[in-house]
């Protein structure tokens, strides 16, 4: 294989604008030269010494146009229009890539209709030789992600020091750089308006999501919940019976609540001390069945009045929310993190400067209700959430930018797998603690893998690699 670069210029010092160069490789796919005195010993080079899969840049002087591959064998073409595809001589080419202004690089060579490159140190051949192996790295680049995108993994072979792991980084660097995929607001109204209601899957999680609720009321009634006794109400003995056990995972279909500590309850079951364990402002009631009925109170208190000026001293904000919205579904929206609250009324630009998190929590619903009647949608207030949470990072608002739009921003990461690591080390392994009381307790924890996906599952609109 050998490189060429080609002036595409005709033989009567007219000029042909680099806009018409680039159309005849569009659109006829040759390169070529005229006739002109004293030019046979170019057109016989062209005609004999070119050959097939040798690289050409096409240029203008210095300015580069187009890199080609040449894939046909001489012809001479009788047909021509002196006003485009001038030139007689002709062979077919391939156009590999066109030049851009990032490339940033000038052809040294100016002069000359047609050079071959026979001294490849010298500065017009490396610079032809790098854009033709900028060429490769990128095709080899693009092939691999267009396979990525269809079968979701790839494996790079070959001996150690052949550039797999770089090549691995360059595909990861492009699949995850960031790009911007629409105006938020728009790209909810569009799901909102093609929201079916009576689709199966649709259907079928809404009556499982009200058999939960119906399910709790029945279980927990809020005329009921100032009666909440230590059994009813505590986690921590592993039974699924308890107000504390429905609010954290039977009700999770239906908004996430995660406490991140039992302490968040007040009071609840202690394993390793074979007693309740009690916080704030029960920490210092010596009888269990007394702090049990403090906590019942507050707890009642707060759903039969949708008041938490007094609970809020004493529970988390999102415990509150979530008490709310679970007895309250049609007042206050399934969000319970205020930073997520926050990042989900930037979507739709509502100022909630000065509001407390359950007045902003209703200014969402608000805003739920009013799209769902300006768009005559059927979408729930759960379904709504779920377009937020499938479609934007609301829980660290990254990306999310209403004046260019969602820009989406990925990751990637280099994990090493090893005959001797086994899947605890790399999904989810037991991980053992030693308690205050000196105890030894075992937890499952997330290892580099699950925390790589549940930052994926955190930023829908990111590829992470």
């Amino acid at each position: 294989m050998n490189y060429w670069h080609i002036q595409l210029h005709p033989n009567d010092n007219r000029t042909i604008s680099k806009d018409v160069v680039v159309k005849i490789l569009q659109e006829k796919s040759v390169i070529g030269v005229g006739e002109w005195d004293d030019g046979q010993a170019l057109i016989d080079q062209f005609k004999d010494e070119m050959q097939v899969g040798d690289i050409v840049v096409v240029k203008d002087g210095s300015s580069p146009i187009a890199l080609v591959k040449v894939k046909g064998g001489y012809w001479f073409e009788r047909i021509i229009n002196d006003e485009f595809d001038w030139f007689p001589h002709r062979r077919e080419v391939e156009v590999l890539d066109y030049y851009k202004s990032p490339y940033n690089f000038s052809i040294p060579q100016a002069r000359g209709t047609l050079s071959i490159c026979r001294d490849l140190s010298n500065a017009t051949s490396k610079t032809i030789i790098n854009w033709h192996q900028m060429y490769m790295t990128n095709k080899s680049k693009e092939d691999c992600i267009d396979l990525l995108k269809y079968k979701n993994q790839i494996i790079l072979q070959g001996p150690p020091g052949t550039g797999k792991t770089r090549q691995a980084k360059l595909i990861a660097e492009e699949l995850t750089k960031p790009r911007t995929v629409g105006n938020p607001e728009s790209i909810i109204d569009d799901l909102v308006n093609n929201f079916n209601p009576n689709d199966e899957t649709i259907k079928t999680s809404r009556e499982s999501k009200d058999k939960l609720l119906s399910t709790f009321y029945e279980l927990f009634p809020i005329e009921n919940l100032k009666n909440l006794t230590l059994q009813t109400y505590c986690a921590g003995k592993g039974d699924r019976d308890n107000f504390c056990w429905w609010i954290e995972r039977g009700l999770k279909p239906l908004g996430y609540y995660f406490p991140g500590s039992a302490r968040a309850y007040l009071i609840f079951w202690k394993k390793e001390l074979e007693d309740y364990s009690k916080h704030g402002i029960v920490k210092d009631i010596e009888d269990n069945n007394e702090a049990m009925k403090k906590v019942a109170e507050l707890i009642s208190e707060v759903v039969q009045t949708k008041n938490t000026d007094n609970a809020v001293q004493y529970f988390g904000d999102s415990f509150l929310l979530k008490l709310l919205n679970s007895y309250y579904p049609d007042e206050y929206f399934p969000i319970n993190s205020e930073r997520m609250i926050d990042n989900a009324l930037k979507i739709f630009q509502v100022n909630y400067q000065g509001l407390n998190v359950f007045e902003k929590n209703q200014k969402l619903n608000q805003v739920y209700i009013d799209k769902k009647k300006q768009l005559n949608s059927q979408i729930n207030s759960f379904e709504f959430a779920r377009i937020l949470f499938d479609k934007f990072n609301i829980k660290t608002g990254k990306s999310i930018d209403v004046k260019t739009g969602i820009v989406a921003e990925g990751e990637f990461e280099i994990i090493q797998f090893h005959p001797a690591y086994s899947y605890e080390d790399f999904v989810r392994g037991i991980v053992a603690e030693t308690t205050e009381s000196g105890n030894v307790s075992y937890q499952v924890e997330n290892k580099i893998l699950a925390d790589f996906a549940q930052k994926a599952t955190d930023n829908p609109n990111g590829n992470y690699v």
